[in-house]
């Protein structure tokens, strides 16, 4: 009879602390895991959002390239306390350089775009 009231303190205690923890510690961790987030998205180029759901990251926006990309996903994996970061940053496409040129003349105004590589638009 004791060993059976013994072990049903147990897992009463048990059940009980994690109850206590999940509803008190949680949305602490939550917090401090969104504030480590928000100040490493706020050094990114472009406007990049985090969302935190529990202690996973999800990163939105966009990047010039894959280097930056990978150095905000680095930067949110090393946020202590998260679980998972899941990569919604977008990468912009490189273009090729071009020269843009403006002629005024008689009142008119041509423009006239040449792409390295291409033809006058």
């Amino acid at each position: 009879m004791r060993k059976t009231l013994g072990a049903g303190v147990l897992i009463a205690g048990v059940a009980g602390l994690g109850l206590w923890g999940a509803n008190h510690q949680a949305g602490t961790m939550e917090a401090k895991i969104a504030q480590a987030a928000t100040g490493v998205a706020d050094g990114a180029i472009h406007r990049v959002e985090t969302r935190v759901a529990g202690r996973d990251i999800t990163a939105r926006g966009i990047a010039d390239d894959a280097a930056e990309r990978d150095a905000i996903i680095a930067a949110l994996d090393e946020v202590h306390g998260r679980r998972v970061v899941r990569d919604e940053i977008e990468v912009l496409e490189t273009i090729r350089p071009y020269t843009l040129s403006a002629t005024r003349g008689g009142g008119d105004t041509e423009f006239s775009k040449r792409v390295q590589g291409g033809d006058v638009y």
